[in-house]
């Protein structure tokens, strides 16, 4: 008996080979389909909207793993397009950085008719804008939703809100909320979330209290919150970080891993380092993140042993262990730290396959100077594939520790 996959099981196989980047994959199932045509043709009356949505997935899969071109011929090829199609292609262009053909994408389907021309349009275009070069395709869409009469869309309102703040434009992110008729906790959190991303921390926070004040039918939602315990972390507002938590509590949101995270970042960052261990020490999953978290604030507060112990504790009980933690417990080493224990930590990252990593690297510099061996800071430095400014930083401060800062300028020079 022949065995046929159907169009909700090509449809998710297809999404999964876009979000891995698995061509190979995908173009096999494209053989698929094209071998069962029968089955998933667009060009007879037999289930139509099914076999549409299998196509839509083949051109998402090819626009993802960054094969325009095929995706383009295929799109030339489907008798049958409904606003998925055109917009799959316009994102796929819009990511890829083709601006001049995704306009020119975008030109063909206004001529199509203003029913292939909708709200999922103008979102899709503008979640492809995070990039500060990309503020005037922001505001040419902008301009566009007021000339097809989306304005007062919510939706398209709360998305122009937020790549604006991700292009770093905090004023004409305001603007757009400050025009809004009607706003829902997405749009409230989108203005919090850009505030905080944009280092305007008292702004995120004197927001929230606009918010609970003014629009007494929105509730805050998780993202809120973390954004308010991000935003007192940035100002080290030990106090508010405390209330915000408080509320959290007494409002029964649901603990997880991120709120976790966020409540050790905001303690660590406040210098509470006490608190962000009670609540590492009670948290029921521990992930990378999370110890990541802690192991920085350790650091940044001069624990060196607590780190050290946190660190060997997640070793012991299994924990993954990723680059970002290695780097972190690496800057925690100070000059009265046992150099063995460095070595091994060394030999972990090797083990693990992360001794190509710059930041791993830096480390390591660090690690070794501040353990009294420059000869091997230096062998670390000449086997790196890459650096960056932290590098040479780091090697020249280990020269001066050795008072050789001089030697090392004139072995650059010559």
């Amino acid at each position: 008996m022949k065995f046929v996959l159907n169009n909700v099981d090509l449809s998710l196989l297809l999404s999964v080979c876009g979000r891995e980047g698995n061509l190979l994959l995908g173009s096999s199932f494209h053989a698929l389909i094209i071998k069962n045509h029968q089955f998933f043709s667009l060009e007879n009356g037999y289930n139509l909207r099914d076999s549409l949505v299998v196509w839509n997935s083949l051109l998402a899969m090819y626009s993802k793993c960054g094969k325009l071109s095929d995706a383009s011929k295929l799109f030339d090829r489907m008798p049958m397009k409904d606003t998925v199609s055109w917009n799959s292609m316009l994102l796929g262009f819009l990511r890829n950085g083709d601006f001049d053909v995704g306009f020119e994408f975008l030109r063909r389907m206004h001529e199509m008719g203003c029913s292939w021309f909708d709200q999922a349009t103008l979102t899709t275009m503008l979640s492809a804008c995070e990039d500060k070069r990309l503020l005037h395709v922001i505001k040419m869409v902008h301009s566009l939703v007021f000339l097809i009469g989306y304005d007062r869309n919510i939706s398209v309102g709360n998305a122009l809100i937020t790549s604006y703040f991700k292009c770093g434009s905090c004023d004409y992110g305001r603007q757009v909320f400050g025009e809004m008729l009607e706003r829902n906790v997405i749009s409230w959190t989108a203005v919090i979330s850009g505030l905080e991303q944009n280092q305007c921390y008292e702004d995120s926070l004197e927001l929230f209290m606009d918010m609970r004040c003014l629009s007494v039918d929105v509730e805050p939602n998780d993202l809120t919150y973390l954004c308010l315990l991000s935003a007192c972390a940035g100002l080290q507002a030990q106090l508010v970080g405390r209330q915000i938590h408080g509320l959290v509590l007494k409002l029964g949101v649901h603990s997880n891993v991120c709120f976790e995270s966020a409540l050790m970042d905001m303690y660590s960052k406040c210098g509470c380092l006490e608190d962000a261990w009670k609540i590492f020490e009670s948290a029921e999953v521990l992930d990378e993140v999370t110890v990541t978290v802690l192991l920085v604030g350790f650091a940044q507060n001069g624990f060196e042993e607590e780190a050290l112990h946190v660190f060997l504790k997640m070793l012991r009980t299994g924990t993954e262990i990723d680059a970002n933690m290695i780097s972190a417990v690496l800057g925690v080493f100070g000059i009265d730290t046992s150099l063995s224990l460095g070595k091994q930590i060394h030999s972990l990252a090797i083990k693990r396959s992360f001794s190509s990593n710059v930041f791993i690297g830096n480390g390591l510099i660090n690690m070794y100077s501040k353990c009294g061996d420059l000869e091997d800071s230096v062998k670390i430095f000449d086997r790196m594939p890459q650096k960056n400014p932290v590098s040479w930083n780091s090697i020249i401060a280990a020269f001066a520790r050795k008072d050789e800062v001089m030697f090392f300028m004139n072995v650059m020079i010559s």
